[in-house]
C-alpha cells in the first residue's frame, strides 16, 4: 500500500486553530491514558510514563482494560472504565480523520476511514473563513470536553 501526501496546506487560521486545538486536546487525552495506567498498575508516575511512552493507544487500552479486569473486582467500575476507554478510542478516530483525513491518500484515493478530506475540499472552494467545515471542525473541539 503506498502513501501520498498531498502539499496543500490549509491556510485559514481559524481551521489551523481548530486542528491545533483537536491536537493539544488529543495530547491531554494521551496523558490522562498514561496516568489511568499508572492508577490502575500501582506504579508510580515516573515508571508509568516511561513504560507507556512509545506505546500505541490501542495498546495502551487493551492494557488498561486487561489489568483493570484482572485486579478490580467492582465490575460497575470496571464497566464504567471500558466505556470511558471506548469513548477514548472513538475520539482518536475523531482525531485521526480529522488530523490526517484532509491530505492522506492510499494508492491515489482518499483513505476509506477518513471523512476530512471531502471536508477540506469544501473548505478550499469557499472563500469564507465561517464556512461550514471550519464551523464544523469548531463544534467537534468544542463537544469534546476542552
Amino acid at each position: 500500500m503506498a502513501f501520498k501526501v498531498t502539499s496543500w496546506v490549509p491556510e485559514d487560521k481559524d481551521l489551523l486553530a481548530a486542528l491545533g486545538r483537536i491536537a493539544v486536546l488529543h495530547g491531554h487525552l494521551e496523558y490522562c491514558l498514561r496516568a489511568t495506567f499508572k492508577t490502575v498498575t500501582g506504579r508510580d508516575i515516573g515508571t508509568s510514563l516511561r513504560e507507556t511512552q512509545l506505546k500505541r493507544f490501542r495498546e495502551l487500552r487493551c492494557q488498561i482494560k486487561e489489568e483493570t479486569q484482572r485486579r478490580i473486582g467492582d465490575r460497575d467500575a470496571v464497566d464504567k472504565l471500558v466505556k470511558l476507554l471506548d469513548r477514548s478510542r472513538s475520539a482518536t478516530d475523531e482525531r485521526n480523520k480529522l488530523l490526517h483525513g484532509f491530505w492522506c491518500e492510499r494508492d491515489g484515493a482518499p483513505m476509506d476511514t477518513h471523512r476530512g478530506r471531502e471536508e477540506a475540499a469544501e473548505h478550499r472552494a469557499s472563500s469564507s473563513s465561517n464556512d461550514s467545515g471550519t464551523e464544523r471542525l469548531g463544534q467537534r473541539t468544542r463537544s469534546s470536553g476542552g
